[in-house]
């Protein structure tokens, strides 16, 4: 998602429920999609997908930043 592609559905059946709770985290920060972690996998990656595309891109770095920094304090 960070690199501009599209999520699908296998990608989010394999995360545990704490997982989906730090991507949903991230997604807030990052992109300002609301998402709760208890939808299913199908409307998740629909949300995903759709708004992800209206996000201005930052650089790997600033991405990479992101994810260690929401990673560790949650």
């Amino acid at each position: 998602m960070f690199a501009n592609g599209t999520v699908e559905e296998r990608d989010v059946e394999q995360l545990t429920s704490d997982e989906k709770l730090i991507l949903q985290s991230l997604l807030k920060r990052k992109f300002n999609i609301e998402i709760d972690y208890k939808w299913q996998n199908e409307k998740i990656v629909e949300t995903m997908n759709k708004d992800s595309a209206n996000a201005k891109t930052k650089r790997l770095e600033e991405n990479y930043k992101l994810v260690f920094k929401k990673g560790l304090k949650f």
